[in-house]
């Protein structure tokens, strides 16, 4: 679903004289629409029946008004709506009626040849065009729609040379997947390389990218995918999709075989019908409705023709849905449901760490929402992969302050005033990291993080050209952030995992840059080959584990701050920068001081007094450190 502009509207004329279905007739003397509006208490829907008809012949249509009470057995249409061109004809109740090209092709696909089908459809069973409160009234329903209508069609477009054996494809893993055959060397033979290609593609699909999408297909009671004249039961393309996840190691050769890289695996394992949950598998487990903060971190990645919605298209999915102090008001433009969002996730949860959700991706910050303030996320501007350092369930590794926060806002709302402390300010910075991308392979991120890496441990070295041990092991907490991904690992400690971290950057800086000098302890990590068996292994380990790193370090800079810590930061920090921690954060932020008030530069990760697990707080208590009330715009 998507609500277009006033703009692009078009009208009917409805016949009132049956009771429980409203027919919208053409007037003799004009081809013009006009929609009647629908009653006030919201409590009646359109329907759009659908003529059965061959291909040659025109799509017929009647668009019904019904009590939502007493509706009849309706299917509902889930798809992008691609161009917003509408220069197809379709007829309805004997008048012209102009749609998408992509709807035009779902309903000549999907119309029966004989008897008639009841569909919903947004693009017409809404009044795109109101100028009251129709849109904003149906889209409060839209889970409702979805959620009572005997099936969802999910359409993705018309068929490609590679469609046909996708779904095939799916059919077949499918049922291997059900009597426990030879899987891994199923996804090794490579006759069935072309399926797997074609799987992939299916998944590039602009509609899996759709936020509306996401609400559509997790509240309906059964899903049908189609694509052009095949299809499959959406049950059976989770199967196929769960499957290929299960056997990692089998994907991760054939990955490597065919030097796809991770970009490809993770489509497989993360997008299409496994990218449609409301929220992570792990609130799922806890059993309970998303918030809207978390529904909307876990789908920054989606794209949706109009920034608002963002934030309108899923929050049927979750707990604000019920709450009456989130009200969806399309009249009230897009930086203000930006404020909304931002005010409401802080007073519901009591929490800061919506602040920091997304990272500004350089230029866009004003891109969509101008004079957005700097602790409101635009989530218009998020692009996947280009969130927060400490994101999810990653957030909950630090515990750098565990109070509630301590804020109130402006009268307009775009001031935010916070209660906390400094605890020290940056004095020196290091390159940037020049990774181009958190997950896409790039020829020159590994040599740009190297020479980023060796410019950030030369920061800490004494004149003589020596980096001590334990500023070893600060500088490699730092880089990662404390964050080690043992499950490809089992059975690695924390410090063997980082030593060998180490050592091989070590030993692609001697490959890649011959120029530069390592210190002493790096060299002998580099020299330590004890670990492995092939260089082959080594190898495989090297790229994911440069892979996780790559993510952690994405848009980000090393710095050097007082009193005498390191840490890593957006590339934005400059010397100056104050580290801050707020009450009602889970790490620490960087705020920059700006004539009376601040600005958020974005969370960090800080190494050394263990400030990342309540150290400060500690600190505070004790008299070491002044609170203060932060106004930050």
């Amino acid at each position: 679903m998507e609500i277009v502009p006033h703009d692009n509207q078009q009208g009917l004329n409805i016949d009132t004289s049956r009771p429980l279905a409203r027919v919208e007739n053409m007037p003799t003397t004009s081809n013009t629409f006009k929609y009647q509006p629908l009653s006030n208490d919201n409590s009646e829907i359109r329907l759009f029946r659908i003529t059965g008809g061959t291909p040659d012949e025109k799509i017929e249509c009647i668009l019904e008004t019904v009590a939502r009470s007493s509706a009849p057995e309706y299917k509902a249409l889930s798809y992008s709506w691609g161009t917003l061109s509408q220069d197809h004809e379709i007829v309805v109740n004997g008048c012209s009626f102009l749609v998408t090209e992509n709807l035009f092709a779902a309903l000549m696909q999907l119309r029966p040849t004989s008897q008639d089908l009841l569909l919903w459809i947004d693009a017409v069973c809404i009044n795109q065009g109101s100028a009251d409160n129709e849109k904003s009234d149906q889209v409060r329903e839209m889970r409702s729609v979805y959620e009572c209508a005997s099936e969802v069609l999910v359409w993705l477009g018309n068929a490609s040379t590679t469609s046909r054996l996708a779904f095939s494809y799916i059919h077949d893993m499918t049922g291997l997947f059900a009597t426990d055959g030879s899987i891994d060397d199923c996804i090794a033979d490579p006759h069935r390389y072309g399926g797997l290609m074609a799987l992939h593609e299916l998944l590039l699909r602009d509609y899996w990218k759709r936020m509306w999408v996401i609400q559509e297909t997790c509240v309906a009671k059964s899903v049908t995918v189609h694509c052009g004249t095949d299809s499959t039961g959406w049950n059976e393309l989770v199967a196929a999709q769960t499957g290929l996840g299960d056997h990692e190691p089998a994907m991760l050769n054939f990955s490597s075989r065919y030097k796809l890289g991770m970009a490809f695996l993770n489509q497989i394992w993360t997008s299409g019908a496994l990218g449609m949950k409301s929220a992570s598998p792990l609130i799922e487990e806890q059993g309970r409705d998303p918030t809207l903060y978390e529904s909307l971190l876990h789908h920054c990645g989606k794209v949706c023709l109009y920034p608002i919605d963002r934030v309108y298209s899923i929050i049927g999915l979750t707990s604000a849905r019920h709450d009456a102090r989130f009200v969806i008001d399309y009249n009230r433009g897009v930086r203000r449901v930006f404020i909304d969002v931002a005010q409401y996730t802080i007073l519901t949860s009591r929490k800061l760490d919506v602040i920091c959700a997304l990272q500004p991706i350089p230029g866009s910050r004003n891109l969509v929402a101008p004079d957005l303030p700097s602790w409101v996320p635009n989530w218009a501007a998020a692009s996947p992969y280009e969130n927060s350092l400490f994101t999810g369930e990653k957030r909950q590794c630090y515990k750098a302050c565990t109070n509630n926060a301590d804020i109130t806002f402006d009268l307009d709302g775009s001031a935010l005033m916070a209660k906390g402390f400094v605890i020290g300010k940056v004095s020196s910075l290091g390159s940037t990291s020049g990774i181009s991308s958190a997950w896409e392979t790039n020829n020159e991120d590994i040599p740009n993080l190297l020479r980023a890496l060796h410019n950030w441990i030369s920061m800490l070295m004494t004149p003589d050209g020596f980096v001590s041990k334990p500023h070893h092991v600060i500088f490699r907490d730092t880089i990662t952030c404390a964050l080690v991904y043992d499950r490809f690992f089992p059975g690695w400690s924390t410090e063997k995992y980082l030593d060998e971290l180490m050592g091989m950057y070590g030993r692609l800086c001697e490959k890649y840059h011959p120029d530069l000098v390592l210190d002493p302890h790096w060299k002998l990590l580099t020299d330590d080959n004890s670990n492995w068996k092939s260089e082959s292994d080594r190898d495989h380990w090297a790229q994911t584990a440069i892979l996780n790193n790559k993510r952690v370090l994405f848009r980000r800079r090393f710095f050097l701050a007082e009193p005498g810590l390191t840490g890593v930061g957006h590339e934005d920090v400059v010397v100056g920068d104050k580290i801050c921690i707020l009450y009602g954060m889970q790490t620490p932020v960087i705020l920059r001081s700006v004539d009376t008030y601040y600005t958020l530069v974005g969370e960090t990760f800080v190494s050394g007094r263990n400030y990342m697990l309540g150290a400060a707080m500690d600190e505070l208590a004790k008299g070491h450190h002044k609170e203060e009330l932060f106004e930050i715009h």
